[in-house]
């Protein structure tokens, strides 16, 4: 759903400029203008101010202006006459003088309902929010029971992104008037805003079941499904929408969207390059283009494309998501700069800075974990282990659930490794900051920065002292409201610190929490159970396709053309990606049936079947994070190239911090020149191999225990 500045509703004052007919003066009969000669008027009106307004109803501007003009000259004090030769200059793109003759005319007479009414919108166009606001809210203290002035209050509110006020006057306007379509749409938007999901859907469903053919309806509630998860029936709304109106590119945009929930990236493509080819500026397009191309394999013309998007991107236009960008450039600077733009077009409102609370002796420090991620998701995989090491004596931690508890084995693990599992995910954005603030967090910790599902408001109002960015997201929020970011000086080397908004608090070791416990499947299969030939050497690379870029798959392919009995081990369910990965290969050299994928597999299992590979290949401009300590668990060797940026940096960081740093090269030459040599050199692979079987339990990545307390000293440290 792409956010509408939502029009007003005719209210039946003012004028066609504003989609509000004029009303009649003093209850006099309103006269049916088409019946009448033009442009002679039989029946000339009783005053000059009738008179006026005939011609200005007809269109005649300059005739009605002097009109009115000559009637003021000898009536200083007619308010009618000031209101609408106010509105007639704004009509003539003279909107500041007419703001003052309306002024002057309700200086006259505050209580003039027409006159505040008209103000009002054009106060919004001249982007005066707030004094449109008061005079819609002084408008309704003369008339409570128009409908219609509730909805464009409302619309107002939504301009100013107060969610809660808006909300409030749509219900309002929908207690009068039940079958207002228009208001009952713009409250399901303004609950979507809200994350208050379940509520957008039986508002959208009110304002279908008063009008079937609403496509905005029909799109509001395919956003409202695909937030809810249900997003084979958030397409078929999104389609729906789209067959009442075929050519509207929000509609076209939401449609995209939920494709891209659902990773039918080739049937997104060419939606998104609709969009492109008719609004070459529509809010990170680009950006989506690009992305859905890379994770289709899909790279003509990748490289333009990414230029124009980190351009764009440098010139202050908002060309890509934060997320996505990772995938496109390691330059940190590019990164500070979407991130800021991303949060810019979000309106976050200023944060409330709280005191930091006075702790008796022996007190617990309260921390709060936020995401939506706490179940099946790598997220959980690395920190699970830090919830249940976390000092009970010392710290009290609350998990805030943005998605209900999933069951599962990990979640069900996560839940239990919390003081307090809070499910918030049916409540509103305010509803969440007043339980924050009042419990009296002490720290509050956002596990998923700039990715979906995450809720930015809360942060940018202000729910702990102490606001801690760490993990899910690999790179700056670009958020003032954000006090610190954890990492360590591989990730964020200290000349690096410019490009983040946040305050750099160092790890010692390695950035990266890691759960000691994790699971490998007590069955190792066998290359041939895994459908892999068995006297041969197994690159593999177990990242998501969107990492692999062309720059990446070329060097990949000249180490096989390097290393002839070798094979390549990718991720990947998709028969038409596959084909189009083996087609990229051949275009390099090498033989299609060189390359192998591994279908999806549960968490256990695919950490055993790592065991079967040789050497894992990272990726840049955005690195393996859990999937390098994945491999390295599993007793993978990882060799990767680091980039300039936190996500490029990542797997260096965890070489180091599990001893093998001879696996970290500075460039791509040296990196395929190394591929090449423990292929050739199977004794050096061995003995990589043993060290890290060795190191395992000892080095300070796998150490749950130390990376917990490390955690605690900085917790203790920020406060």
């Amino acid at each position: 759903m792409a956010v509408k500045v939502p029009s007003f509703t005719s209210i039946q004052v003012g004028l066609p400029k504003f989609n509000m007919p004029i009303a009649p003066s003093h209850g006099q009969p309103t006269v049916n203008w088409g019946q009448m000669a033009q442009p002679v008027v039989s029946l000339p009106p009783k005053n000059p101010f009738e008179q006026a307004q005939t011609l200005h109803k007809e269109g005649r501007l300059q005739q009605a202006k002097e009109l009115y003009e000559q009637l003021l000259d000898t009536q200083p004090q007619h308010t009618e006459a000031l209101h609408y030769l106010g509105l007639l200059h704004v009509q003539l793109g003279q909107r500041d003088k007419g703001i003052d003759l309306i002024r002057q005319s309700l200086s006259l007479d505050p209580n003039q309902f027409a006159a505040l009414a008209n103000l009002a919108p054009v106060l919004k166009e001249a982007g005066r929010m707030e004094e449109a606001e008061v005079c819609f809210n002084a408008a309704l203290v003369l008339k409570k029971d128009a409908p219609e002035l509730w909805n464009n209050l409302g619309n107002m509110q939504m301009s100013l992104n107060k969610l809660p006020e808006a909300i409030a006057s749509y219900q309002q306007a929908l207690a009068l008037n039940p079958k207002m379509a228009a208001a009952a749409n713009q409250l399901a938007v303004a609950f979507i805003l809200d994350n208050q999901f379940s509520a957008a859907l039986q508002a959208a469903d009110q304002a279908l079941a008063v009008d079937p053919k609403m496509a905005d309806a029909h799109d509001t509630r395919g956003s409202a499904l695909r937030r809810l998860g249900r997003l084979n029936e958030a397409l078929a709304s999104y389609d729906k929408a789209l067959s009442l109106n075929p050519e509207q590119i929000g509609y076209i945009d939401s449609r995209c969207s939920v494709l891209e929930d659902m990773e039918r990236y080739a049937q997104a493509i060419p939606g998104l390059q609709h969009i492109r080819s008719r609004e070459p500026d529509f809010k990170c397009i680009a950006g989506r283009l690009l992305y859905a191309q890379r994770r289709c394999l899909s790279w003509s013309g990748i490289q333009t494309l990414t230029q124009q998007v980190v351009d764009n991107t440098l010139a202050g236009r908002l060309s890509s998501e934060p997320f996505n960008m990772l995938t496109f450039s390691d330059r940190a600077d590019v990164q500070l700069a979407c991130a800021r733009q991303s949060i810019a077009d979000t309106r976050p409102k200023q944060r409330k800075h709280l005191p930091i609370r006075s702790r008796q002796p022996g007190e617990k420090i309260r921390v709060a974990y936020v995401s939506a991620d706490l179940r099946e998701h790598a997220v959980a995989y690395l920190m699970a282990g830090v919830f249940e090491q976390h000092d009970r004596s010392q710290f009290e931690i609350t998990a805030i659930a943005l998605k209900p508890a999933e069951n599962s084995p990990m979640g069900h693990r996560v839940k239990a490794a919390f003081d307090y599992f809070l499910d918030v995910s049916d409540w509103s954005d305010a509803q969440i900051i007043d339980h924050m603030r009042q419990h009296g967090y002490d720290i509050a910790v956002d596990l998923m920065g700039l990715t979906f599902g995450a809720r930015p408001g809360i942060w940018a109002q202000g729910i702990a002292p102490v606001q801690v960015s760490y993990l899910g997201y690999p790179g700056t929020t670009g958020a003032a409201y954000m006090d610190c970011i954890l990492a360590d000086d591989m990730v964020i080397p200290p000349e690096q610190q410019q490009y983040y908004s946040e305050k750099v608090v160092y790890l010692p070791d390695c950035f990266q929490a890691n759960d000691r416990k994790r699971v490998i499947a007590d069955h190792s299969p066998t290359r041939a159970e895994l459908g892999l030939p068995d006297d041969t050497f197994i690159f593999c690379c177990f990242n998501n396709l969107y990492k692999i870029g062309p720059e990446t798959f070329d060097s990949w392919a000249r180490i096989l053309i390097q290393v002839p009995d070798s094979v390549l081990w990718l991720v990947e369910n998709q028969e038409a990606v596959r084909q189009r990965a083996q087609q990229e290969a051949l275009a390099r050299g090498i033989a299609p049936e060189r390359l192998f994928f591994a279908p999806r597999a549960t968490y256990p299992e695919h950490l055993a079947r790592m065991r079967q590979a040789d050497l894992f290949l990272d990726t840049l401009p955005f690195n393996a994070g859990t999937t390098a300590s994945d491999a390295l668990w599993a007793g993978l060797p990882v060799l990767t190239c680091p980039g300039r940026a936190f996500a490029a940096r990542m797997a260096a960081s965890l070489l180091r911090a599990v001893g093998i740093p001879e696996l970290i090269v500075p460039d791509q030459t040296r990196y395929e020149a190394l591929a090449v040599d423990l292929a050739h050199h199977p004794d050096k692979l061995l003995s990589l191999r043993q060290r890290l079987a060795d190191q395992r339990l000892q080095c300070p990545l796998f150490d749950t225990p130390q990376f917990t307390r490390n955690l605690e000293t900085a917790y203790k440290n920020m406060l």
